[in-house]
């Protein structure tokens, strides 16, 4: 390779870190900013509120202080939590989440390829497709289910809504590196599995009483028995 092309990558290199630097969004105060398109880097502060909807698609995304982060859909390739900032993730795509600090997360739906939890921080899991989750340090991921089983690092299991599920599970260091030697047969003390269980026919037999009341009465009455 000569010394033109090495130079010129350089130059490529150098002129994207400066514009990732110029087009910088920084977000304070308690107003709320919706992404629909294209954005290189984004950073909230104060209280500050993040929104991902259609059409968004984010590079970097740092949420600091008592931020807070709302996807709805869109894309993003990588999202810090820091401090005291929430997440709610009910839709979307993400290629990193990494929370640290005393922030937190609830998740409900969407894609997450890492999901990496550090220090004190923590994420309610109810739904979604996740590839890894990485825990360390005091952090708590609590996970609502059934089914679950565990074996060889892997985590599997069916979401509330009968949705099945499986991705890997384990502790990692700082950088988020997952411990892969000796892949784990018990699942780490950081995550924490709630059972919840299918609704019972008595159940649901309890819910439908008023329906079946009301049909009888208007039967009763000259009505229609139908609903």
């Amino acid at each position: 390779m000569g010394i033109n092309a090495i130079l010129g990558g350089f130059a490529l290199l150098f002129s994207c870190i400066i514009g990732s630097v110029t087009h910088a969004t920084v977000l304070t105060g308690n107003g709320v900013h919706t992404i629909n398109g294209p954005e290189s880097n984004v950073s909230a502060y104060d209280h500050a509120t993040v929104e991902l909807v259609s059409g968004a698609d984010v590079a970097w995304l740092y949420m600091n202080a008592q931020s807070r982060l709302d996807v709805l859909e869109g894309l993003a390739s990588w999202v810090y939590m820091y401090a005291d900032s929430r997440a709610a993730i009910r839709g979307g795509d993400l290629s990193w989440l990494k929370l640290y600090g005393n922030s937190s997360a609830n998740i409900t739906n969407g894609n997450i390829s890492w999901l990496q939890i550090f220090e004190t921080s923590s994420a309610s899991i109810l739904k979604a497709d996740i590839s890894w989750l990485v825990v360390g340090g005091a952090s708590r991921a609590d996970i609502y289910g059934r089914n679950f089983t565990y074996s060889g690092g892997h985590l599997s299991g069916n979401w509330t809504d009968g949705t099945p599920f499986s991705f890997w599970a384990l502790e990692g260091d700082a950088q988020g590196v997952p411990n892969v030697v000796g892949i784990y047969s018990q699942l780490p003390d950081n995550i924490v599995l709630h059972t919840v269980p299918v609704p019972s026919t008595a159940y649901l037999i309890l819910l439908a009483l008023p329906l079946l009341a009301g049909v009888h009465s208007r039967w009763r009455f000259g009505g229609s028995p139908s609903v």
